[in-house]
């Protein structure tokens, strides 16, 4: 159908002679349709196979003449927008690929259908079969033509693409932006070689139009008669002559500028293969030596004409200017109008034309210098990347003081001299945008609130740092208000003196940060970066000299009486000496990597920083020196140091003594310090004891060990070591949770409700000890809130009347406590049988023999403070051996609002019984668990006791050999903390345990000394002989604390008689003790068996 026609045209007529016949018409508009889609299908197929080899050259690390964003239909180095497209590119991959896959299926089924439908070639009657058998091998031998593959579909294409594309989307950023900008800045040098060849041709072609003007000038000026209209002419002439100059002027700019795109191609095009080298893989050494001394050369021709270009941006410039000689305006040339208006419009176009080139000249050396400075630090960039890939012997001349280290450190300097000449050239006009950038800021709201969040930070940290003594001040007084206990104090106090010292120091360093961060979010300039790089090193130098003096005054506190504000000082100047001149160097190589990248003078910073350590360290020694020599001889008094140092005392040449006395007094301070800090950790105190356990051990083959029958030892020492003493001379506040039991006594005593506690803790903790104090306080406290202890309640019965009485009579009377305490030593099998020692505690005759009986009187009964000890006899480890823990919790359960009960059990008894209730928290409301003591507290413990003994220990069979002086005395001080250790480590921290092994490590010397041996303790080893029925029975009788053998019967189910003959044999072999019928294992044994039975998983911590 042609254009223009009615759809019916020609329908039922005749075609004319102009017009095809209807049938030939709508053929050839289907052939012209098929020919235009055929067309289409093609140049898609050809856009898209150079696509594709774009992609793979991109792939492999190859420059591409092609738009990268029009390649990729996205900015490939923009990082939100690449995560979108390649969801784009996926969905139509996995669609393309599924249209692939059934276009592929349905031309196998095609190909088969047409396989099956094809009839088999018929044979000619009467042929010989072999004949046909022989043209076959004939046709087999010969060959046959090779077909060329099918080129790829349009689909096929269109998934390669894809593909491609989404592999190169999918490498790293700084793959992708170097291929970028590499081709980029190739394109565009390209665009500037080409306008700088169009820039010369046109100079050339106005060249030539001027000088042709200027002749014809020339000749009409010698054919013009009028001295006036000749003159006209004549100036004329001399202007297009000067415009032929300008021309020259515009040729010479062109032919730099193609001199220029040719060295920028040049060098871009080295960068950009250093980078394809260095990111797509690792260079050889040998390669990276070749283009390391390529890009020096290279580095070397732009700096040197980014030298020149730096000078000559404000040089004169050299466009000639054109001067009329004469005044078109006078009245002898307003005679001839037309060579005047011909020198007027020449004169305009010569002005005109000399602007544009000043013009351009002047943008030209400000485009050329920053280009320049452009290509200069990406060479030198380029340069830093080979540096650590170039072969270990170049890398080696370059860093050294040889002559390629001077030529390399000149280079550095030269380039540092460029960059900040070029700084200061070009950011005043930046500082002078800096107003109206600020007001653009201020018209944002995003921006407003970062400035206002910017604001108010620096008047927080402004505040805090004028007000940093008082708010500190307020700080600690919270801390010490809200502890309440004396650890909690303790800890209160130590941290708000930590948090004191480093405080403004940290306040500074997170304001540089969050500060900071807040400004590179408004702008990212490199000022804003080095700044930030440098308020960083100085804020955290701040914050390292703070910790560093907070520290060594800490540790110097620790072994000495006190410091002196004075002697603060000092210990201050001497940080910030040496912190000093670190920040020094920081800073020099923060402004060597920032400027000009890690090159030479960074590595000869790094390098060669010792030398300047040595005078800071000889400033030091000298500062100290009084202390490092007094200190020195005290310690070592018999050292030839020490006789040096005496006789160096106030000698120019004291610092060669000086020097090695002061590194052995660090190294010593150094070894104290790391051993007080490993000290902190358990495993490594009992790894330091076993070590100190070992050379005790072959020093007591040579003076032997302590005594190991107390009876051996003076009186005096066995009373004041005896089990059970409580006096107030020996006693050690080590009374875990009492002050919280105590409050709520006190709440209970006001009318409040009772409570069950349940006191926990291992055998020779210190429950009994425990619970005496809480006894002893509660009755303080009754005494101070009521002298005369009157109970007005009582006061109709008459014997407690006439007691109250008396006790007004008496004064000085001690005031009385409603207690009861009372320990639980029988068998508490049963209901009848706790009910009857509860009787029994509270004196109620007759005993009642049921709970209920029991909880009836007792609910008759006044509030008392009911204390039981071993309690863990109320439970066996046995079938049916709970009924007693049962009656008990009853009991307790139902009475605890008037009365306040404290139990004590073992621990091990404890874990079990907890385990089978369901929870101990089902039978008591309040857990109190008793650990170990400290080395620190056992040695107050036996401190009190050899006081109250009147007898000195002498730890001096115990020092190492060879040990005199002030270090004799040292030595003696640690070897009393390792043996502390030792004794803490054994028996895990039970006083019981540890005052036992004390007393049997001491030998008496004289009359009030004894001398300290190493103790002679069985260990699990000891045990591994026994068999499996004292195993365990050793099990049951620790399990339960004490055991009788009744008890042993229902626990082990073993008979009475072999019972019996073991519980006797262990007895007598010092394993068991027996007090009446119960028999638990001795103090000497404790800890073995115990460590024994956790050996053979019998027992769990």
């Amino acid at each position: 159908m042609a254009f223009g026609q009615s759809p019916d045209a020609g329908i039922g007529e005749a075609a004319g002679p102009d017009r095809p016949p209807p049938d030939t018409a709508a053929a050839e508009l289907s052939d012209t349709a098929q020919e235009g889609q055929e067309d289409s299908e093609e140049r898609e197929r050809r856009e898209l196979g150079d696509a594709i080899a774009a992609l793979d050259a991109l792939l492999e690390g190859q420059q591409v003449d092609v738009d990268a964003t029009q390649l990729c239909g996205v900015d490939p180095v923009d990082s939100d927008a690449v995560p979108i497209r390649l969801l784009e590119l996926r969905a139509h991959l996995e669609e393309a690929e599924g249209a692939l896959a059934a276009d592929r299926a349905a031309a196998r089924r095609s190909e088969r259908l047409r396989d099956r439908e094809a009839p088999d070639a018929p044979t000619p009657d009467g042929e010989d079969s072999s004949s046909e058998s022989s043209d076959d091998a004939r046709d087999a031998v010969e060959p046959v033509p090779t077909a060329e593959p099918p080129a790829p579909s349009l689909l096929e294409l269109r998934v390669t693409h894809d593909q491609r594309l989404i592999a190169f989307l999918e490498e790293p950023l700084d793959q992708r932006a170097t291929a970028v900008v590499h081709d980029a800045e190739s394109r565009r040098l390209a665009q500037e070689l080409t306008s700088a060849v169009a820039q010369g041709a046109e100079a050339a072609r106005v060249e030539a139009e001027a000088r042709g003007a200027e002749e014809r000038a020339l000749a009409e000026a010698a054919q013009v008669s009028a001295a006036a209209a000749r003159e006209l002419v004549s100036e004329r002439a001399r202007a297009e002559a000067l415009r032929g100059q300008l021309a020259q002027v515009t040729g010479v700019q062109a032919q730099d500028r193609q001199r220029f795109a040719r060295m920028g191609q040049s060098w871009s095009a080295l960068a950009s293969e250093i980078d394809i080298v260095v990111t797509h893989g690792e260079p050889t050494p040998e390669v990276a030596d070749a283009l390391y001394d390529r890009s020096v050369v290279a580095l070397g021709q732009s700096r040197g004409s980014f030298d020149r270009a730096i000078a000559i941006i404000d040089s004169p410039e050299t466009v000639p200017v054109f001067e009329l000689a004469l005044d078109p305006a006078a009245p002898r040339y307003q005679s001839h109008p037309a060579e005047r208006e011909q020198l007027l419009r020449v004169v305009q176009e010569v002005g005109e034309t000399h602007a544009r080139i000043a013009i351009a000249e002047q943008e030209f050396r400000w485009t050329r210098a920053k280009a320049l400075a452009d290509h200069v630090s990406g060479l030198d960039a380029a340069r830093q990347q080979l540096l650590p890939r170039t072969s270990e012997a170049k890398r080696n001349r370059l860093l050294s003081l040889g002559p390629e280290g001077i030529d390399q450190l000149r280079r550095e300097g030269y380039h540092l001299s460029l960059m900040a000449r070029w700084y200061l050239r070009t950011r005043p006009s930046t500082l002078a945008e800096l107003p109206s950038w600020f007001m653009g800021q201020l018209a944002h709201s995003a921006s407003r609130w970062v400035l206002i969040q910017l604001l108010l930070l620096f008047l927080i940290v402004s505040f805090l740092i004028i007000r940093g003594e008082q708010v500190a001040q307020w700080v600690r007084e919270a801390l010490e208000n809200a502890a309440d206990t004396p650890e909690s104090l303790a800890f209160a106090e130590r941290w708000s003196r930590a948090v004191s010292a480093v405080a403004l120091p940290l306040l500074a360093l997170i304001g540089t940060y969050v500060g900071f961060s807040l400004a590179r979010s408004l702008a990212d300039p490199p000022e804003l970066e080095l700044a930030r790089s440098i308020m960083l090193a100085l804020t955290w130098f701040g914050l390292v000299i703070s910790t560093i003096h907070y520290a060594i005054v800490g540790v110097t506190r620790a072994h000495r009486a006190n410091i002196s504000p004075a002697f603060s000082r000092r210990i201050l100047k001497s940080v910030r000496l040496v912190a000093g001149y670190a920040l020094f160097a920081v800073i020099l190589t923060i402004l060597d990597e920032q400027l000009i990248g890690r090159g030479y003078i960074q590595e000869l910073v790094i390098e060669f920083a010792w030398i300047g350590a040595v005078p800071i360290g000889i400033l030091i020694v000298r500062h100290w020196r009084v202390e490092i020599t007094d200190t020195f001889i005290a310690r070592y008094p018999g050292a030839s140091l020490s006789r040096g140092l005496a006789r160096a005392r106030g000698r120019f040449w004291d610092i060669l003594v000086l020097v090695p006395a002061g590194l052995r007094l660090l190294a010593a301070g150094l070894t104290i310090l790391v051993e007080d800090t490993a000290l902190r950790f358990d495993r490594i105190r009992r790894a330091l004891a076993y070590l100190f356990r070992r050379r005790l051990e072959r020093t007591a083959e040579t003076i032997g060990r302590g005594t190991a029958d107390a009876s051996e030892l003076p009186i005096v020492l066995r009373r004041a070591f005896g089990p059970g003493d409580l006096s107030e001379e020996t006693k050690v506040a080590r009374f875990s949770g009492l002050d919280e039991v105590l409050e709520a006594v006190s709440a209970w005593k006001a009318g409040g409700v009772g409570m069950s506690l349940a006191l926990v803790g291992p055998v020779g903790v210190g429950k009994g000890a425990w619970m005496a104090e809480l006894l002893r306080r509660a009755q303080e406290q009754e005494s101070e809130d009521d002298p005369t202890a009157q109970d007005s309640q009582d006061a109709k019965e008459s014997k407690e009347s006439k007691e109250s009485k008396e006790s007004k009579d008496a004064p000085e009377a001690a005031p009385t406590f409603e207690a009861v305490e009372a320990t639980l030593d029988d068998s508490l099998e049963d209901e009848r049988a706790v009910c009857i020692a509860l009787s029994k505690a509270f004196e109620l005759e007759p005993a009642r023999e049921d709970v209920e009986s029991l909880v009836t009187v007792l609910s008759e009964m006044k509030p008392r403070l009911v204390l039981l000890n071993h309690c863990q006899n109320l439970h066996l480890r046995c079938v049916g051996g709970f009924a007693g823990v049962r009656a008990f919790a009853g009991i307790i359960r139902r009475t605890s609002q008037r009365f306040f009960w404290v139990s004590s059990f073992s621990s091990y008894s404890f874990q079990h019984m907890s385990y089978v209730a369901g929870g101990a928290r089902s039978l008591f409301t309040r857990i109190e668990r008793l650990e170990g003591w400290t080395e620190a507290e056992l040695g107050d413990l036996i401190d009190q006791r050899m006081k109250r003994a009147g007898v000195v220990a002498s730890f001096e069979d115990l020092l190492p050999p060879k040990v005199r002086g002030a270090e004799r005395e040292a030595e003696l001080v640690r070897t009393r903390e390792r043996y502390l250790r030792l004794l803490w480590d054994y028996s895990d921290g039970l006083p019981r345990v540890a005052l036992y092994y004390w007393l049997r490590s001491l030998v008496p010397i004289a009359e009030d000394t004894v001398s300290v041996r190493l103790f002679d303790a069985p260990h699990a080893d000891d045990l591994e002989h026994i068999g499996a029925t004292s195993r365990f029975l050793l099990h049951a009788v620790i399990s339960h604390e004490n055991l009788s053998i009744a008890e042993a019967v229902r626990v082990l189910a073993m008979p009475l008689d072999e019972l019996t003959s073991l519980f006797e044999m262990l007895r007598l072999q010092g394993y068991l003790s027996r007090s009446v019928d119960r028999y638990r294992v001795t103090t000497r044994w404790d800890r073995a068996v115990v460590s024994y039975l956790r050996r053979k998983h019998l027992l769990y911590t």
